[in-house]
């Protein structure tokens, strides 16, 4: 489990519930985006030069790459990561860990531990040993899903 520090204080995130449906738009341009969007097509504009646009045929007065365009970009939005690095917690199986049966408990003590919803996936990556423990308790609980990720000591 990788657990996070939120860069907020708990107390300022909202808990006011929004019923979803068809209609309802997620994603909406703001103050912020509108900005962005500016800012990349002055960053595209200035650095391609554009000199002639005609129906689809455009001339640019110089050549460009990516690279020269990404690093623009990247100095004004390389804000860094606003979050600690993540604490990574090791779940691991009472008894013999090569029982079905004591993998099985630890997937379940999970959502218990958690709190968390009995219907909800839970992602457990393994090393091979393990995985072939919690692919048997997958399919008698589609949300375990066992992940194959190669342990390093």
């Amino acid at each position: 489990m990788f657990q996070f520090q939120l860069p907020i204080d708990i107390s300022y995130i909202s808990n006011k519930i929004f019923h979803l449906n068809e209609t309802t738009q997620l994603i909406d341009y703001n103050q912020i985006s509108n900005e962005v969007i500016e800012n990349l097509t002055l960053i595209l504009k200035e650095s391609l030069d554009i000199i002639h646009l005609k129906s689809l045929e455009v001339e640019f007065s110089r050549i460009i790459t990516v690279e020269i365009i990404n690093q623009k970009i990247i100095d004004i939005y390389n804000i860094g990561s606003k979050c600690l690095s993540a604490h990574l917690v090791i779940l691991e199986a009472e008894g013999n860990p090569n029982k079905d049966t004591e993998i099985s408990l630890a997937c379940e003590q999970y959502y218990k531990d958690f709190e968390i919803n009995n219907e909800m996936n839970i992602e457990v990556i393994c090393d091979e040993a393990i995985f072939q423990h919690v692919l048997k308790h997958h399919i008698n609980k589609p949300q375990i899903k066992p992940l194959l990720g190669r342990m390093t000591h």
